[in-house]
């Protein structure tokens, strides 16, 4: 590793421009205009954890402007990213090229935002750079962007330019780490600070692309050739001296990764880092780092012996790393005082998400950490879901809440039978559970002693409907004592097929989620073999030993707790956002109108707060709206002894949200 001066330069700028010695190819250009992005919080050392998603996954957030970032890209592939994103009003911010397996690859990022004309090429000879080069200089445009790589063991070049005024500048490629170190030497003495630089390897040996410009600015420090042990000792040290990450470049020589980068030593929004990632890994921190508000800067693409590996560095746009650490302290402090193997959180602000984060383990085994994407089994909150369902069918005249449900004239008639009061009630007018009954959970069946959903089990929906109403006596006459019932929701789940003609789940996704914007929820498998896609692990006694699947209406869907604040964004009666029912049928959601004095139509409706919450053996969630504009969704894979219903996990994510100093404006949705 070569030791490179730290320097604090107060040289004043200049308008020449810089000319730089031999490097592009074919490839891409255009010219463009757009609007950008601006930035807050706190440092971290390197390294990466486990995440699940799809390889070249992209993500786009609205604030003062928008980008977008794509990894993994085969060269047609990036062609395409590229042309469709300039198309758009997107201009190229970086670029960088490398070789897995022989292959070139392209990681990218571009931003929606006003700026001067620009253009990019990629897959450049040396010769071909160098000429785009002279020519790009003659026409007034300046090298922002450089990133050298190796293809059949021969140089390639991906660069941008931009057309603008600025201090003086020098460029330099094809420079061994003897020359790169003579010129960064000269360049120091002559007032100019490096601002980019790009290594990769030929023919075993690493060569250097690097861009000066003569400025004034912070101190700053930079150093090249760096194995990932010795990378990690020196960003350590610079973080611990108050030293920023502000560039990085991985690069491979003889299938050993090595870094070089650049620190200033300033003030600026809050950051993190992280190195050695594969693609997997990169994609998770990618997604993670997103919904805490963190905007990607920086990426470098480079290979190992294993595969693809990623360097990058992020910069907040949202909460304060202090908040962060708030929040981190409520929510993760409750998941590890409880033994919750994992826990995932969303929270929004006016119906803007303003906040998403997992906990803990996805898969202890595997050692998946979760992430935002992750879904859950939310057991009862898939209640408010089925009132929601509901009460479109009653908006749309297919049904009242006063419609019975069994008996000749009832809306499920004689199918499963008609239900019978015990000995010790008697009334005028047997066997007349509503609608509203059934989501008010006054229908006269209860879960206790034994809960029909979670037993049973040889039997089918339909044979255990026809079982618990010919054996199961109503305990009280309909409409006067509220005894909370999953039957009643299954039976519910029921009704909304014979009004509808559709299975449950298919009238859900189509009625109710897909207008709010949720595509991936789904019914959930019993077992763990069946688990959906990107869906965690359950962890205690039973957690596969329950027919969740059978419980659909009152237990089964999965989702994230992202998906939950959707839902809630288009039920909350509130502006900004169009809600799934009108405001007429919001109201009756929420009257709390039966005997118990909390519980309106399949949600319980406090004076601060409205939602449910959801618990069955491996799972445990809340879902809240609160009165004061926030909302918030939380589920864990695990129900601990603790805290059986959440009324502890609801209370950490009210404390976490009550102690936030500032919110972000942002909807990251």
């Amino acid at each position: 590793m070569r030791e490179i001066p730290e320097r604090d330069q107060r040289l004043p700028a200049t308008r020449r421009s810089g000319i730089g010695r031999r490097e592009l190819l074919t490839g891409l250009g255009t010219l463009s205009a757009g609007l950008s992005l601006g930035t807050v919080g706190v440092t971290g050392p390197a390294r990466a954890a486990t995440a699940p998603w799809a390889p070249h996954a992209q993500y786009r957030r609205r604030q003062r402007g928008q980008w977008v970032a794509r990894h993994g890209l085969t060269g047609s592939q990036y062609q395409r990213a590229f042309t469709n994103y300039a198309r758009q009003g997107y201009r190229l911010t970086n670029i960088s090229g490398y070789t897995v397996r022989g292959q070139p690859r392209f990681a990218a990022i571009w931003e929606k935002r006003r700026g001067p004309a620009w253009v990019a090429r990629h897959g450049m000879t040396s010769a071909q750079y160098q000429t785009e080069f002279s020519r790009r200089a003659r026409e007034g445009y300046r090298l922002t962007d450089i990133s050298g790589y190796t293809v059949r063991g021969q140089p390639r070049f991906a660069a941008i330019w931009e057309k603008r005024r600025g201090p003086a500048w020098v460029a330099r490629h094809g420079m061994t780490g003897s020359q790169y170190q003579t010129e960064f030497s000269t360049r120091s003495r002559d007032g100019y600070r490096l601002v980019h630089v790009s290594g990769y390897g030929v023919g075993g040996s690493a060569q250097y692309a690097a861009i000066w410009e003569k400025r004034s600015g912070p101190a700053w420090v930079a150093r090249h050739g760096m194995t990932s042990a010795q990378y990690q000792t020196e960003f350590s040290r610079r973080a611990r001296e108050g030293y920023r990450l502000v560039h990085v470049s991985g690069y491979s020589v003889r299938g050993g990764p090595r870094f070089a980068a650049i620190w200033e030593k300033r003030a600026g929004p809050g950051w993190v880092a992280r190195h050695d990632m594969t693609s997997s890994q990169y994609q998770g921190e990618f997604e993670s780092y997103a919904y805490q508000g963190y905007r990607l800067v920086h990426i470098s693409g480079y290979s190992d012996r294993r595969g693809a590996r990623y360097a990058a560095i992020w910069e907040s746009e949202g909460l304060s790393p202090g908040d962060i650490r708030t929040i981190d302290r409520f929510l993760d402090g409750y998941r590890r005082r409880n033994g919750i193997t994992g826990l995932s959180v969303a929270i929004t602000r006016d119906e803007r998400l303003v906040f998403a984060k997992g906990y803990g383990f996805a898969n202890s085994d595997t050692r998946e950490l979760v992430r935002p994407s992750h879904r859950f089994r939310v057991a009862s909150i898939s209640k408010p879901i089925t009132a929601v369902a509901i009460m479109e069918l009653v908006e749309t005249n297919q049904l009242a809440l006063d419609d019975p449900v069994f008996g000749s004239d009832g809306v499920l008639g004689t199918r499963y039978g008609t239900p019978t009061y015990g000995p010790a009630i008697t009334t005028s007018n047997p066997n007349r559970v509503t609608v509203d009954h059934l989501l008010e959970h006054t229908s006269g069946w209860q879960n206790t002693p034994n809960d029909p959903m979670f037993n049973y089990l040889d039997k089918d929906q339909e044979e255990l409907i026809e079982f618990v109403v010919a054996n199961r006596p109503l305990q009280t006459e309909p409409g006067t004592s509220y005894q909370y019932s999953n039957f009643g929701y299954c039976v519910l789940g029921r009704i909304i097929e014979a009004v509808s003609g559709q299975s449950y789940e298919d009238y859900v996704r189509t009625a109710i989620l897909a207008p709010a914007g949720i595509s991936r929820m789904e019914i959930a498998g019993d077992t763990e073999a069946l688990r959906k896609s990107g869906e965690v692990t359950y962890y205690g006694s039973n957690a596969y030993n329950i027919p969740v699947a059978r419980m659909d209406a009152h237990g089964g869907w999965v989702g994230t707790p992202i998906d939950l604040c959707r839902f809630l964004t288009r039920v909350d009666g509130q502006p900004r956002k169009r809600d799934i029912l009108d405001a007429a049928t919001t109201t009756e959601l929420y009257d709390v109108e039966g005997p118990n004095p909390n519980y309106g139509e399949g949600w319980t409706v406090m004076s601060t707060w409205r939602g449910h919450n959801g618990a069955m053996p491996g799972s445990l969630g809340f879902m809240v709206q609160r009165t004061d504009g926030f909302a918030f969704a939380a589920l864990a894979n695990t129900r601990p002894s603790s805290d059986r219903f959440g009324n502890s996990l609801k209370q950490a994510v009210d404390n976490a949200i009550d102690n936030v100093d500032s919110w972000p404006s942002f909807d990251l949705f």
